[in-house]
């Protein structure tokens, strides 16, 4: 409740500012339970401040795309949508119709092929 707040009330030049707290929340370290609160906080950004977070796009891919392969079910589910809410940030309206196989291949190595072969 606390993080919507701050999320609701937060500048979206503040995005880079929370970079360093929000890639410790998705780290190695963090316990899942916390890993889950971080990818919601993100979703929250990326929907209110989806330029903020098209500019970080490339800090953030990454680790959330690691975490939908998390052991915890809980934590890659907040990925999968964590990570779908981030890719509708590129800012690229031709690459939207392939969003949905991008996040599929970040889930699996199965999939990585069909995604390259779609786009």
């Amino acid at each position: 409740a606390a993080a919507n707040a701050i999320v609701a009330m937060m500048s979206p030049f503040a995005v880079q500012e929370c970079m360093p707290a929000l890639l410790a929340g998705l780290g190695v370290k963090a316990k899942p339970p916390q890993k889950e609160a971080t990818l919601q906080i993100i979703e929250a950004i990326a929907a209110k401040s989806p330029r903020s977070i098209g500019h970080v796009l490339v800090t953030l891919t990454m680790p959330v795309a690691e975490l939908t392969c998390d052991i915890k079910k809980e934590v890659k589910e907040a990925a999968t949508s964590t990570m779908s809410a981030i890719c509708n940030c590129t800012g690229n309206k031709d690459l939207e119709p392939f969003l949905p196989f991008v996040v599929k291949a970040a889930q699996s190595l199965d999939s990585t092929h069909v995604c390259v072969e779609k786009l």
